[in-house]
Parts: structure tokens; C-alpha cells; sequence
């Protein structure tokens, strides 16, 4: 008799038949926002509210304004400035802004969102490293925000194009898992995630609880904290607490675009979600203006010597030095930079976005007349590496996305070999590492999707979530087959593969 095996999708479930956002995520075009305020001095008033927030620790304070997207105008809406590095460090007026439609009037959405961001692109002479980082995250399987484009007016003066980004609320954990009703806790503060004892208020200058404020429940968050710095029992322990697949893609996409104002560097930008029903963390990934920073960087971390960003050393950050030190987890790890360096971080995948989104936003971003760097910047900047000088009159080079995608695949394939780790065969499985099965790009916008195993195939037949056949092909007898789905309808299906031993359940998603 053949052994079943069931391997989950990724750890997700993810609905594809989203309400929330559709039109306001369409990247196909730019929308536009305008925000109208009472105030004539609106821009003084911002200003005030986040420093005294920033500065003194005041509660963030909206504005009352009227917005309008797209011709649509939705009043009594909350506004305020957002961002850390991208707003005090910036200078000028571009600093980016949350819109809060439910601040003032319980239950008011556009577009069935609560709020959405307004990026400004600080650091990011492409205006894409955020739009760009979610895509390739999103390709992977990693719950990561949507993004479009828009151009901004306040009180109708032309203020710049933004990165309109999807807050990570209930609605997003609605799309991404089975269930929104666990306990969302935002990193709010640089962090290490060190084990501070079992009160709730040793954590709560560097997290914030975003959803069930009420009940306030920090119970399952402080065991997980104590399981990521618990070395000795660290393989057998934390992933009863955090989704360990998922959250070593995520680390590997990090390390790979080298987002150094993450967890593994700065230890900031990221939120954990208790997933009540896999009954485990999942780790959600926020902010990349500041991605694509350097090639070089070594994919093995261990927290010697300076640090990134800022020059300075870097805390060594426990969840990760453990799976540094893990001979379970490392390998996975590493495991996922193989996928994302052959299937998702590359041109071949990469490449169109790129340029369909540089024709895009050139003409808005040629008009902003606040932007931080000159067309000429932005141009050279899609193919190739810029250099910049800052406030102090140090130079800055800042890598091209293209060449930067190029070299960083290159280096990272060569750093896996010196490591002493083959590509040849990988594992989507957390439960069975060595399980011999791999399918992507999954989620598939094209319903294509490519079957790798390490043996033979005899057969494949696939299913919808009600069960009724879609797809059946018998004596295969190939190592490599291309599953066409492209013919039905968006959502998920089930792939049963079959070989001379094992029949073995996927889950797909079809875009």
C-alpha cells in the first residue's frame, strides 16, 4: 500500500478571492489621493503632532480631512505623518502619511480597507525597493503587503508619487491565513528579542499589541520569546511556537536583498501574528525602501564584528544566531535561498516588473516636486549603481536594482557552495525536510506551475477545493513536468502525485 503524505502549503491559506483592496492595489495604473484638510496651516499642525510623538512620547494624533481616490471622496477620515528613519531623517516635505478611515467614524473603508500607507521612497532613487521587495517576497509564498502607486495632493497642491502600501491589519491577516482573529504584535523599537523575564510590560517599550488590545493576551508571545533564546532545546522547542518554514523564508529573502533595517541587523520592521489555528507565530515582514544595499553580504550570520546601516556593532539577535547554529535549520535556511536565487531572485522573473513599472512612474515622478533624487538618478538607477553624497559630504553608493539582482544571485550561489550546501535538492516541507518534492512559482499568476522531484513521476491529478477533478496525466516517467493549469478558475487546488511508493498532497494557488 502507498504511504500518503500531506505537505502543507507553505504554512498559509491564503483567499485569493479578496474583497478588500482590489482596485486600490491595482498596479496597472496610478491612482489619485487627495487629501483635503480645514486648516490652512495643515502642514504645521502634522509637523507638531509626530514630534511631540516622536520626541515626548505623545500619542499619535490625526488631522480630520476629506479624502479623495480615484473621484471617490470619503469624509471624516483620520490623517497623520508616519515612519521613522524615512520622516526624521528625511528633509523637506515628503514625509509619509497613514490614512486612518475608521479614526473618526466606527467602521467607515474604502475600498474595504481600514487604513493604507503613503510611502515616501526616502533613501530609494528608484521609488520601487518596497513595491519590488513585496512583489518578490509575495511570488515566494510570503505573506507581504500589496502595493500601487499614486500621486498625492494635499489641499490640492501637488505633494509627490507614493508607495501606497496595505497596512497589516485584520483585513490582511483575513487574505494571508484561515483565521484574523489571533493576537497581531507589532515591532514598534530596535529589538534583539532577548528573553526578559514573564511580564508583559518587560516587552512593551519594543512591542505593541494590534488587534484583541482588550483581552490584552501576551501569554503565547512571551513563551516564544522564551523558546527563540532557549539554545539548548531551541530545535525541539521553537516550532511549537513560530512557523518555522515560513519564518525562514522570510529570513532568507532579508539576507538576500540585504535589508539590514530588519530583525537580523537593526532588529526593527517586522510584526508576528498568533495564528490560532495552526496554533503558532507567523512572522510578517514590513518596510524595504532601504533593501538592495550590498551585494557582498554574507549569507551565514554571526554577529561579529560592525554592523550594517549604521556602522556600528550589531546586537547578535538570538531567534537568528540559533538557526545559525542549527544543523536542522540551517540547512532549510539555506534551502530557501536556493529556490529564491533560482526561481524568484532572478531577471527572468524580475525583470518585466521592473520596467513596466519605471514607465509607470516616470512621467509623476519627473513632476514631484519634492522628490529626493533627479530623473537622471532614477533612470541609471533601475540598471545600475548610483553614487550620492550626504548631508557630512560622505559618498554613498547606492546599487542599481538590475545589477543588484544580477551580482547578489551570483554571490549568494557561490557563498552556498563555500558553505558547502547543494542546491540540487530542496524541501518546501518543515515537517519532512528530506521529502523529495518541489512545485513553483506557487502562488502562479499564469497558472503554470513546474513539478521537480528527485525520483520518477507515474502520475499526477489534480483537484479543486470541492473535490472535483480537474487534471489527470498517467505514466509520466520524468524527473520534471509542467503543470498547466492556466484554463481555471483563480484559487487553490490539491496536487496528487503519485510514484511507486508514496502518493503525496500539494497545495497550489492560482492567482
Amino acid at each position: 500500500m502507498k504511504k500518503l503524505l500531506l505537505i502543507p502549503f507553505l504554512g498559509l491559506w491564503i483567499s485569493y478571492a479578496q474583497s478588500n483592496g482590489n482596485e486600490l492595489f491595482d498596479e496597472s495604473y496610478i491612482h489619485e489621493v487627495r487629501i483635503t484638510f480645514e486648516q490652512e496651516d495643515f502642514w504645521d499642525s502634522l509637523e507638531y503632532y509626530y514630534e511631540q510623538y516622536l520626541d515626548y512620547g505623545a500619542d499619535k494624533q490625526y488631522m480630520m480631512a476629506s479624502v479623495q481616490i480615484d473621484g471617490n471622496t470619503v469624509d471624516s477620515v483620520g490623517v497623520r505623518q508616519k515612519g521613522y528613519f524615512s520622516n526624521w531623517g528625511s528633509e523637506g516635505l515628503k514625509e509619509p502619511l497613514k490614512i486612518d478611515f475608521n479614526e473618526y467614524v466606527q467602521g467607515k473603508k474604502y475600498d474595504g480597507l481600514k487604513k493604507i500607507n503613503l510611502q515616501n521612497g526616502f533613501g530609494d532613487p528608484s521609488m520601487m525597493r518596497d513595491a519590488l521587495a513585496y512583489k518578490f517576497m509575495r511570488d515566494a509564498g510570503i505573506a507581504a503587503p500589496r502595493s500601487s502607486y499614486a500621486k498625492v495632493y494635499l489641499n490640492d497642491t501637488y505633494w509627490g508619487l507614493y508607495v501606497v502600501v496595505e497596512q497589516v491589519d485584520n483585513k490582511f491577516l483575513k487574505n494571508w491565513f484561515s483565521n484574523n482573529n489571533g493576537n497581531l504584535f507589532k515591532c514598534i523599537e530596535n529589538t534583539s528579542l532577548e528573553w526578559q523575564g514573564t511580564s508583559k510590560s518587560a516587552y512593551e517599550d519594543e512591542f505593541e499589541l494590534k488587534t484583541n488590545e482588550e483581552l490584552d493576551e501576551w501569554n503565547e508571545f512571551i513563551d516564544f520569546v522564551k523558546k527563540a533564546n532557549n539554545a539548548s532545546e531551541f530545535e525541539d522547542s521553537i516550532s511549537t511556537q513560530l512557523q518555522m518554514n515560513n519564518y525562514l523564508r522570510v529570513l532568507a529573502a532579508d539576507v538576500l536583498m540585504y535589508n539590514w533595517d530588519s530583525y537580523y541587523e537593526h532588529g526593527r520592521n517586522f510584526y508576528v501574528y498568533y495564528d490560532s489555528t495552526l496554533e503558532v507565530f507567523q512572522w510578517i515582514p514590513w518596510d524595504y525602501n532601504l533593501a538592495f544595499s550590498s551585494t557582498e553580504t554574507n549569507i551565514l550570520i554571526t554577529y561579529e564584528g560592525g554592523g550594517g546601516g549604521w556602522g556600528e556593532p550589531t546586537p547578535p539577535k538570538p531567534l537568528v544566531k540559533n538557526v545559525m547554529e542549527s544543523d536542522v535549520y540551517r540547512p532549510q535556511y539555506f534551502n530557501h535561498l536556493c529556490i529564491m536565487v533560482d526561481n524568484y531572485f532572478t531577471l527572468d522573473n524580475l525583470e518585466d516588473y521592473i520596467d513596466e513599472t519605471k514607465e509607470l512612474i516616470s512621467d509623476a515622478l519627473d513632476e514631484d516636486p519634492n522628490k529626493y533624487f533627479t530623473i537622471s538618478q532614477f533612470n541609471t538607477s533601475i540598471e545600475s549603481d548610483i553614487t550620492v553624497t550626504g548631508g557630512f559630504g560622505d559618498e554613498t553608493v547606492i546599487p542599481g536594482l538590475k545589477s543588484f539582482i544580477s551580482s547578489r544571485g551570483e554571490t549568494v550561489t557561490n557563498q552556498l557552495s563555500d558553505h558547502d550546501h547543494s542546491c540540487t535538492t530542496v524541501s518546501l516541507n518543515e515537517e519532512e525536510p528530506a521529502d523529495e518534492y518541489l512545485i513553483y512559482p506557487n502562488p502562479s499568476e499564469t497558472g503554470v506551475f513546474t513539478l521537480r522531484s528527485s525520483g520518477g513521476i507515474e502520475q499526477i491529478q489534480v483537484y479543486s477545493m470541492v473535490g472535483s477533478l480537474v487534471f489527470s496525466m498517467s505514466n509520466i516517467g520524468d524527473n520534471e513536468f509542467q503543470l498547466d493549469l492556466s484554463e481555471q478558475k483563480s484559487g487553490m487546488y490539491m496536487v496528487q502525485i503519485s510514484d511507486q511508493e508514496t502518493e503525496t498532497l500539494l497545495k497550489i494557488v492560482k492567482q
